[in-house]
């Protein structure tokens, strides 16, 4: 799979190459901002995003299918 983020765009678009598939990941399916600086996989198969202007990360568990937020502001 290919993940690609926008900086100001529609959040995270999700390229499924053996399937043919594609989905986006955006604020109406959980995202804190569709300004994604950077994107990272962990060796747990989570993926970790940065936003742009603000103290928020978002962690989607693609194997529990959940978006957790962590705000440093808290």
């Amino acid at each position: 799979m290919v993940w690609v983020g926008s900086l100001f765009g529609s959040g995270i678009d999700i390229i499924d190459e053996k399937n043919g598939t594609f989905k986006t990941v955006s604020k109406e399916n959980g995202l804190s901002s569709t300004n994604i600086n950077i994107l990272f996989t962990d060796s747990r198969n989570r993926i970790w995003i940065s936003f742009v202007r603000n103290s928020i990360l978002d962690v989607i568990d693609q194997d529990a299918g959940t978006i957790k937020h962590l705000d440093s502001a808290q």
